[in-house]
């Protein structure tokens, strides 16, 4: 037997006699969650935020060997969630749940883990924040449960709240990954004592966009870089121009679409690494001058990623110092990352918690980019 609640889930009535595996805690069968219905539907024109639908009887995702169940508590939202190629792709096939980022608890834990001497690396009851890096093959977490892998997830900061934490692994570990991974950059070089030129970056969109914000923050991390680095970030205009020199910390900005005569009027070197969070041709050959990058410098895009003609046209014109990013999981960049936020050297940023009942009006808030940070989806309390 189920009642519904006043926010219109179903819950039991009461517990059944058995339990989860794993531990007392009931796991119902059903659950609220926030999707996009079976497609099809054309990349070029994305649904619209009236298309998702919540409902109370989505089943519970079974996990794998090598997955552990989370109990979502707070789920982040993408201005780009109902465009990326990734997710129209799950919704052609079947009813896909939204929303990459999340924070919860452990509800249980992979059956492998179990022979393990040490047992799995989160228990049961730990707070934990993760991302959802296949959302073709898993739904997302605007849901009661989620599913992730270890990879996915590190431990929530203890310094920021559910809504926050929430609104870190994507952005966070996009940025990490452009940097550390594309961007030929060592984490554990960076962060020593090093001697020759100062690291020069330019960022893309940095103000409009997360991962933008987010490697901003990573590059002024005096634990990743006590050095420093020569910070330049595009915008839409001169007040974000000015917003970013003076509360993100950019060296120099641009406001306008000449970025290459914008570095020559200024005198400025050419930098070492792109950060492009625009993504297109357009924008690729914008970048791609010697004014702009070096020659050895690398362009590493993690907008949403580019059909595979448009790729192949890039890489044949710019070359293959061109690199287009899809993140992967990685539990060990997530574990620094989580390092960073406790040291308050990196935060995310909330914009307005929104209950999943009411997933559309928040999609609505997301798609009007009404404010600086991140729309978070509430499923469950505590």
């Amino acid at each position: 037997m189920t009642t519904l609640s006043p926010h219109g889930k179903m819950e039991p009535d009461s517990k059944p006699d058995s339990a989860n595996m794993d531990e007392e805690t009931y796991i119902p069968e059903i659950m609220q969650a926030l999707y996009l219905p079976t497609g099809p539907y054309d990349k070029a024109a994305p649904p619209p935020p009236d298309r998702l639908i919540y409902k109370t009887d989505f089943p519970v995702p079974q996990p794998g060997p090598a997955q552990y169940l989370i109990k979502v508590q707070t789920a982040a939202l993408s201005p780009d969630e109902l465009s990326w190629g990734s997710t129209l792709d799950a919704a052609g096939q079947r009813d896909a749940i939204v929303a990459r980022d999340f924070c919860g608890t452990v509800i249980t834990t992979p059956i492998e883990d179990q022979t393990k001497k040490d047992g799995p690396k989160f228990k049961i009851g730990d707070q934990v924040m993760g991302v959802v890096t296949d959302v073709t093959g898993r739904d997302g977490a605007a849901a009661d449960f989620v599913l992730a892998t270890e990879d996915e997830l590190a431990f929530k900061p203890r310094n920021v709240t559910a809504a926050e934490a929430a609104t870190i692994p994507l952005p966070a570990l996009t940025a990490w990954q452009a940097l550390f991974r594309h961007g030929g950059l060592d984490p554990e070089t960076t962060s020593r004592h090093q001697s020759g030129s100062q690291l020069r970056v330019l960022i893309t969109a940095a103000w409009d966009h997360f991962v933008g914000m987010q490697a901003l923050q990573l590059l002024r991390s005096r634990s990743l870089f006590p050095n420093g680095v020569w910070i330049c970030a595009t915008c839409a205009s001169a007040r974000n121009a000015e917003a970013l020199r003076s509360n993100l910390g950019a060296d120099a900005a641009v406001d306008r679409p000449e970025i290459a005569e914008s570095f020559r009027t200024h005198g400025w070197d050419a930098v070492d690494i792109v950060l492009d969070c625009v993504g297109g041709w357009e924008t690729l050959k914008r970048l791609h001058p010697t004014a702009v990058v070096r020659d050895k410098g690398v362009v590493v895009s993690f907008s949403n990623p580019a059909p595979e003609a448009v790729m192949k046209e890039v890489m044949g014109k710019c070359g293959p110092r061109t690199k287009f990013l899809s993140v992967e999981p990685d539990g060990k960049a997530l574990e620094r990352i989580n390092e960073l936020v406790e040291k308050e050297e990196l935060r995310g940023g909330v914009d307005k918690v929104i209950d999943l009942f009411d997933g559309r009006t928040a999609m609505a808030r997301v798609s009007e980019k009404a404010g600086i940070g991140r729309i978070v989806l509430r499923a469950n309390a505590g």
